[in-house]
């Protein structure tokens, strides 16, 4: 440290901040505070919406705006009305004192207001747009539903006419901009709107056909496959619903001719071969089928962020693949937090295949930390590739090229596998792969513990036969990984396994494989000896082995969850001991018990280790082993309390902060993208991972740790 009292952190400019009323957020059209609610945060997303998908500029934008309109009652009195539209857009560059100047209005209800309700719902919006001549667009919701509606005038037609629209025109757009099948489709989501999708095509499916969970959740996957698909072939979309198109039955048979034909077309793919079988159908009725359809194609997955697609995928699989014994959801925080601190690819030309991480998760659930690496990944490659293009268009240029297209998905189908036991887990995380440009064909089902045990004669003859056919197709999944992904072949690995004594490994053919399965003392002079078998031993216990074997002596790297007692209890002293005598520790992240509630309450660290070469063992054993620094944090907040809800900075005083967020999206604009950047004053919620990640970038940097 410098002698010198001034240091660098004198100098640093503290953010410019200010404080919040208890219940209270800011307005993103006008800028001012407004108590909190579930309308208001509603409210708030169809405002960032408008403008960050739909192409409005945020100056076209009015909230809580008076509108006066006479009414002729069936008795043919007069009477004015004086309505607030929630937010009214106004055609550009247009005064807005003038209510003629509207041309799209939304109303924003509260969670428990119908649709159908006489006074707040869709039958007021209706009113509103008849009452303003240039208005020919509304959208209504509760948070829930989304009804966007068309005003029809002229023709004959004594009194407006209002239908049903799939999606809202955005700014310089019209319903026949909407009806181009070859039109540059797709809305980037943004916030949190693609979760609502997903949750109320969910919800239409389970309540207008009577599905159960489980099946409405394998139809929408179903129907993801057809979405991605569409996206990546050129020419005309198929998956997509004119303006109008699902108002009639016509229309809905019309839409579900589409999406079959197109599934038949998925089926047959050759890519897709060891996910569908000839049983595997679209069972919804034309009806249900129209309406998914519809919502879905308002988007472009491909193109939109991990987290955003990552957040909406979560809201369904949640809802089918509940935690069972031992297993749960990783928080996306943490995921990302592991992901950043292992730098995939770092200092690497990912133009070159040579360099390529192979990345393996041995229990991968719906496949999280695989579709964060391959993101990470897919950052850098669209760095390198695109360094003149805007940081935002990066992706989309990635995304629009076939060579850099083709050479991403190389890089998923050559170098990124997952393992689960569960079946369904499986078929949840090859969708998973498919949202985030694939990697699909690697994730397989069997005991990543009982791996490579399982192989029997009869496989490890197809295995000897396979060197020499290149042929996979006929393989089990295990000869497949014993191929492909063979233990000391991998270049990292990502888990979370699962843990706890409710869910021991008693199967001695198994925990013969493991050193950490049989018992360990200390001799007299201090050297610690392998015994007997055990009987049983705690899951996470194993994968610490299993994963080390995984990677590559003296470069391989393993990232994993693991329950706080291995790293500090007395018990587990063997434990530890085996981890340094084979590994260098990197870096120790101590996790708050909140980290995965409202899930299940563990006390849980982040463990980053480097596998040592047999060489540095050997050097170890005769000359004893040096020091070495270790980062370790403390996560002490994560972003929300113990039952879920997101908490915020808070001053000296409890008063919640807020800070000037400066906000960058990519947006489609009368038929262009373009990168666009808003300022906006926001709480900032209150995680350490950030600051964990941006802690060890310093460290790695000065080898020493900060804060």
């Amino acid at each position: 440290m410098s002698d010198d009292p001034s240091t660098d952190d004198d100098f640093v400019e503290e953010e410019e901040t200010e404080t919040l009323e208890e219940g209270q957020i800011y307005d993103f059209i006008t800028g001012e505070p407004v108590k909190d609610s579930a309308t208001e945060r509603t409210l708030q997303v169809v405002a960032h919406s408008l403008v960050d998908e739909y192409g409005f500029e945020l100056d076209q934008l009015e909230r809580a705006y008076k509108i006066v309109y006479e009414l002729i009652n069936e008795e043919g009195k007069t009477r004015k009305l004086r309505p607030k539209i929630d937010i009214a857009v106004f055609a550009d560059g247009r005064n807005h004192d003038e209510q003629d100047n509207i041309t799209h209005v939304c109303l924003v209800q509260s969670p428990n207001t119908k649709a159908t309700d006489r006074k707040k719902g869709v039958f007021q919006l209706e009113q509103v747009m008849g009452a303003l001549p240039q208005c020919d667009y509304g959208l209504w919701t509760n948070g829930t539903d989304l009804v966007f509606k068309q005003k029809l005038t002229g023709d004959g037609r004594l009194q407006p006419e209002y239908v049903d629209l799939y999606d809202l025109p955005g700014e310089g757009e019209t319903v026949a901009d909407l009806d181009k099948p070859d039109r540059q489709t797709g809305r980037i989501a943004t916030g949190d709107n693609l979760q609502r999708t997903f949750a109320r095509i969910h919800d239409y499916i389970y309540g207008n056909q009577g599905l159960k969970k489980d099946v409405a959740f394998w139809q929408i996957l179903n129907l993801f496959f057809c979405k991605i698909h569409d996206e990546r072939t050129t020419g005309n979309r198929r998956f997509w619903v004119r303006g109008t198109e699902r108002n009639t039955r016509e229309g809905q048979r019309a839409i579900a001719s589409r999406i079959k034909e197109l599934f038949a077309e998925v089926k047959a793919d050759e890519r897709y071969s060891r996910i569908f079988s000839d049983r595997d159908s679209i069972d919804l009725d034309d009806r249900v089928l129209a309406y998914v359809v519809g919502e879905l194609s308002r988007y472009n997955l491909l193109d939109t962020d991990v987290d955003i697609k990552g957040a909406a995928y979560e809201e369904i699989t949640a809802s089918m693949l509940k935690s069972q014994r031992g297993q749960f959801f990783t928080p996306t925080n943490v995921i990302r937090l592991m992901v950043q601190m292992i730098d995939p690819g770092e200092d690497k030309d990912l133009t070159d295949p040579q360099y390529w991480p192979k990345i393996l998760d041995p229990a991968c659930g719906s496949g999280r930390f695989l579709t964060y690496a391959l993101d990470h990944v897919r950052h850098k490659l669209a760095d390198q590739l695109f360094p003149d293009a805007h940081p935002l268009l990066r992706i989309h240029r990635l995304n629009a090229d076939p060579k850099a297209t083709k050479l991403l998905q190389n890089y998923a189908e050559q170098c990124l596998y997952g393992v689960d036991f569960d079946p369904d887990l499986r078929r949840a995380a090859r969708m998973n792969m498919i949202l985030n440009n694939d990697g699909h064909g690697n994730i397989f089902s069997f005991n990543s513990l009982e791996f490579p045990l399982m192989l029997d004669e009869q496989s490890r003859g197809k295995l000897k036969k396979q060197h020499r056919s290149k042929d996979t197709a006929d393989l089990t999944d295990p000869v497949r990984m014993r191929l492909e992904g063979d233990l000391e072949s991998f270049d990292i690995v990502f888990t979370n396994p699962p843990f706890g004594a409710k869910i021991p490994i008693d199967d001695p053919d198994i925990l013969e494989q493991f050193d950490l399965a049989h018992n360990w003392s200390v001799d007299s002079e201090g050297r610690w000896l392998k015994g007997n078998l055990q009987r049983s031993v705690a899951p996470e216990i194993l994968f610490v082995e299993r994963c080390v074997n995984w990677v590559k002596p003296g470069t391989g790297l393993v990232a994993i969850v693991l329950p706080d007692g291995i790293l500090g209890n007395p018990n587990a002293e063997y434990i530890r001991y085996w981890i340094l005598q084979r590994c260098q520790v990197l870096a120790s992240v101590d996790l708050p018990v909140e980290a995965f509630l409202p899930q299940v309450g563990v006390q849980a660290s982040l463990l980053f280790l480097r596998r040592k070469s047999q060489t540095e063992m050997d050097l170890e054993k005769r000359e004893g082993s040096s020091d070495y620094t270790v980062f370790m944090a403390v996560a002490e907040k994560v972003g929300h309390d113990r039952r879920g809800n997101e908490i915020f900075e808070r001053d000296p005083d409890g008063a919640e902060k807020v800070y000037p967020e400066t906000k960058s999206v990519l947006r489609r604009r009368r038929g262009q993208l373009e990168p666009i950047q808003t300022t906006v004053q926001e709480k900032r919620v209150d995680d350490d991972m950030p600051r964990i990640a941006e802690a060890f970038v310093e460290y790695k940097l000065t080898g020493r740790e900060t804060g």
